[in-house]
């Protein structure tokens, strides 16, 4: 039996960024379904897609920032989320109100191993979430 590979949507208003993110996802042999840049379209594409973790910068382009988007998909699903910024203040100051504990921060720039370790942290015994890469 072959296990399908875990489908990640990213997040992020920074296109070059974004092409880094998806280089270092697809070296850990993860499946990117899409990558959107403003915190709006964040719903849709989860309907869209139903993807088993989001990579999700914080501070986006348009109206919802990535702590607003994250909210919204968690009062459908409990999809793990690694946050990603370069400003941590951010995340530090929302944090305390996620009710979800699926999440975890990376301040950016960000290494393939500290990607790994992130979504290792989020994902492991998230029960029925989980997917083997």
């Amino acid at each position: 039996m072959r296990l399908r590979k875990t489908k990640v949507l990213i997040v992020e208003d920074d296109r070059l960024i974004s092409l880094v993110e998806r280089k270092l996802l697809e070296q850990l042999n993860y499946e990117v379904v899409d990558v959107i840049t403003k915190g709006e379209e964040v719903a849709t594409a989860y309907e869209k897609h139903l993807p088993d973790l989001i990579i999700l910068d914080i501070c986006l382009a348009g109206e919802t920032n990535g702590i607003e988007a994250a909210r919204a998909i968690w009062h459908h699903s409990e999809v793990p989320i690694v946050f990603i910024s370069g400003n941590c203040d951010l995340y530090k100051a929302a944090v305390s109100t996620f009710e979800n504990p699926f999440h975890t921060f990376l301040s950016k720039p960000i290494s393939r191993k500290q990607l790994a370790d992130a979504i290792a942290e989020v994902t492991f015994g998230h029960s029925g979430r989980l997917k083997v890469a």
